[in-house]
């Protein structure tokens, strides 16, 4: 409770017991002070809500929204880069032992097979490691570090939006959205990769946050981030000090964490 709420409180109530039994506006000074109560103590109830926020937009709708600001935790990329845990999209708890880095896309087949790999050591590790998944579309209309776009990553855009797009409304639901798109052995199209996340999120709230174009926004920004990693070759896996790059299986990927997990 707040000084103010105190001393208007208090106030109030002296002024009660001080009100003489018979003051001729008695009825009517105890209504006003009623009401300096009433206001006093809604206004102690009210508390400020506090939006997690991402990165180019603060006001998208997001179950990651919380009453309680969180504590920001920090990882390291290739060198300098740092990245806020909560602000991209992640699988397993921002607060694991160890968090890595992975870059992909939906339509890679490299990055499918590493998806595996890497789904068999989260299961391996469990709470104590989670993966911040940067989708990088392997097409020139939203990557400017792809020169011609193959017919095989011709949905890639579009099927990153929506991964974005999932995290951003339903982070719970995210990691079976991600699975879901990697599960056949053919890449999804953007038609039944939509189609899916409406059943996810709903098809209002999808329209509506695709038209922001804050899920975009985060492509570009994966994009960038692919860029200073050197760009090239996905899937990669980023640590501090090292990057992997292709589909380098269970052992190797359990290894490298083991020995970052030393170096902490």
């Amino acid at each position: 409770m707040g000084v103010d709420h105190q001393f208007r409180t208090r106030t109030a109530k002296d002024l009660i017991m001080k009100t003489h039994l018979h003051t001729p506006h008695r009825g009517l000074l105890l209504s006003l002070m009623l009401c300096l109560l009433l206001d006093s103590t809604v206004a102690a109830q009210k508390s400020p809500k506090v939006s997690a926020t991402t990165p180019g937009d603060s006001s998208s709708e997001s179950e990651s929204d919380s009453d309680v600001k969180q504590e920001r935790r920090i990882v390291r990329i290739v060198g300098d880069i740092k990245l806020d845990v909560r602000q991209w999209p992640l699988i397993g708890k921002p607060d694991a032992k160890y968090v890595l880095v992975e870059m992909f896309d939906y339509t890679c087949p490299h990055c499918r097979d590493l998806h595996h790999e890497l789904d068999a050591v989260l299961k391996k590790f469990g709470d104590d490691l989670a993966v911040i998944t940067l989708q990088v579309p392997l097409n020139a209309t939203c990557n400017d570090q792809v020169g011609t776009t193959e017919s095989q990553h011709r949905d890639a855009c579009e099927i990153a939006n929506l991964a974005v797009t999932v995290w951003r409304l339903e982070p719970k639901k995210y990691h079976e959205y991600h699975d879901w798109l990697f599960k056949p052995t053919q890449p999804r199209t953007s038609a039944d990769a939509r189609k899916r996340a409406i059943e996810v999120v709903g098809e209002e709230r999808l329209k509506k946050t695709l038209a922001t174009g804050v899920p975009q926004k985060f492509i570009a920004s994966h994009v960038k981030l692919y860029t200073k990693a050197g760009a090239g070759s996905v899937p990669k896996v980023l640590f501090p000090n090292i990057t992997l790059v292709g589909n380098v299986g269970s052992d190797k990927l359990t290894e490298t964490i083991e020995q970052q997990l030393k170096t902490q």
